[in-house]
């Protein structure tokens, strides 16, 4: 089952491999999406089901800059875009596609230098994550 992307996690953030379901540029249909995206320099996660078809306006300039732009489905309200580099650091978390894609040209121009791999801090799991699986196993052994 994909894993949702319910809060974006902060700049520098080493993600774990996730899949994510969404609609990359280009695409008519929601599917299963890795992240970070295979053979990009960037993956764009963008967490506003209404900026989709502002990705498709945009997806010249986002294929010249090498970056796979995702619109994940199931996005928490008030969206904002989250840019992760090819080792699954987040490098930018902004409030729209055209911040986002203001730092992929800052990144490429030298004006912001990404986080290193080395330095990222791992995500922070949910206090709460695997206990609703550990109560059904639980409950299954006791049946």
């Amino acid at each position: 089952m994909p894993h949702p992307l319910l809060h974006p996690p902060l700049t520098g953030t080493q993600l774990p491999a996730l899949v994510l379901h969404g609609r990359a540029a280009g695409e008519r249909i929601q599917r299963a999406h890795p992240v970070p995206a295979l053979a990009a320099r960037w993956t764009l996660l963008v967490l506003d089901p209404r900026e989709d078809s502002r990705v498709d306006e945009h997806r010249t300039i986002l294929a010249a800059e090498a970056v796979t732009a995702l619109v994940v489905a199931r996005s928490p309200a008030g969206g904002g875009t989250v840019l992760v580099d090819p080792q699954g650091v987040i490098q930018h978390v902004g409030a729209d596609l055209d911040e986002a894609l203001d730092a992929v040209r800052a990144f490429r121009t030298g004006e912001r230098l990404p986080v290193a791999a080395g330095s990222a801090r791992p995500l922070q799991r949910c206090s709460n994550q695997g206990r609703r699986r550990r109560a059904a196993i639980v409950a299954r052994r006791r049946v």
